[in-house]
């Protein structure tokens, strides 16, 4: 299934992460902090390691 990663950010450190089909239909999603006022305390580096873990345990084995 091809697909396609969302990488947002806002505010300096409110992130939303989210991994979607061609169709846009949403597969996954990371919100960091988006619900809070101050957003998160991990460094942009930090919140795209943790991406880079998460998203190829995801994703279809070929």
């Amino acid at each position: 299934m091809p697909s396609y990663e969302k990488i947002s950010r806002w505010d300096n450190n409110h992130y939303r992460l989210a991994w979607e089909c061609e169709s846009d239909h949403l597969l996954v999603m990371m919100p960091f902090s988006t619900k809070t006022f101050s957003g998160t305390k991990r460094s942009q580096e930090e919140i795209l390691a943790i991406w880079d873990t998460v998203l190829p345990t995801l994703k279809p084995v070929e």
